[in-house]
């Protein structure tokens, strides 16, 4: 379980973090570089007494402009809040600064509307 990287690489960060609920949860980030577009995703493990749980995933790093006909444009995300085993949100920064909200819906996070970090 986890975030791997361009051809099944491992993750490129990790870290752990108690405030997403009331087990311990390993967020892990990776992603890759295609055509002058780079795009990173975090996954969240939740650590549970029976075994690691994946609970979903979110994009974290954004970054386009290099390819021809690209939008030139970046987006860096981290979670700013949690209601623990409810919600979290992310808050990005770069091109322009939003927040998107994650809500926990049959086991997994899911965005509240539609995710608005461009893909590549």
């Amino acid at each position: 379980l986890g975030s791997v990287g361009t051809m099944g690489n491992a993750a490129t960060a990790w870290g752990f973090s108690d405030a997403l609920g009331k087990n311990p949860y390993l967020i892990t980030s990776g992603g890759g570089v295609w055509q002058g577009c780079a795009i990173s995703g975090a996954t969240l493990t939740e650590l549970t007494p029976d075994g690691p749980v994946d609970r979903g995933s979110f994009t974290d790093g954004m970054s386009s402009g290099a390819g021809l006909g690209q939008k030139e444009q970046s987006f860096d995300g981290q979670i700013s809040a949690a209601v623990p085993d409810k919600s979290f949100t992310v808050s990005y920064t770069g091109s322009r600064a939003f927040k998107q909200q994650y809500v926990l819906k049959s086991g997994k996070y899911e965005p509240v509307g539609k995710d608005r970090v461009p893909g590549c």
